[in-house]
């Protein structure tokens, strides 16, 4: 794999398929800094895999916002934001973020929060919802 923003071997904690296929890890040294940072995530692994497995919609940065896929620290790979909103048992009212860097065949994540409001950017993916 590429950079992953850390130290060339950091230990996988886990890797995760997302809705292409892609395998995303989640290095223990990434996951120590994330749940340093937003403690409401401390044991809730399978809350950041659901969200990266099964997003409500995933996004990329907006252009618009002066950001954009050269965000990334990788030539021709993308930043993308997965999110599902209610997914963490304790802030049924938030959405979890999970922001990766992706490659067309991997990629890592680079940190995972919860948020009351969705996130900005150019859509890339929206789950169908159907009303009877």
């Amino acid at each position: 794999m590429a950079d992953q923003g850390g130290l060339p071997g950091e230990q996988e904690r886990w890797s995760e398929l997302d809705r292409r296929g892609r395998r995303v890890v989640m290095s223990e040294p990434r996951w120590e800094k994330i749940t340093g940072k937003h403690q409401q995530l401390e044991g809730f692994d399978d809350v950041v895999r659901a969200t990266i497995r099964d997003p409500d919609q995933s996004t990329a940065p907006s252009l618009a916002l002066g950001r954009g896929v050269n965000m990334t620290r990788n030539p021709g790979w993308e930043r993308v934001t997965h999110t599902k909103k209610g997914a963490h048992p304790l802030h049924k009212d938030h959405y979890v973020w999970v922001v990766a860097e992706m490659s067309d065949e991997e990629g890592f994540a680079v940190t995972a929060l919860t948020n009351r409001k969705p996130p900005t950017g150019h859509l890339i993916y929206q789950r169908q919802t159907w009303e009877h």
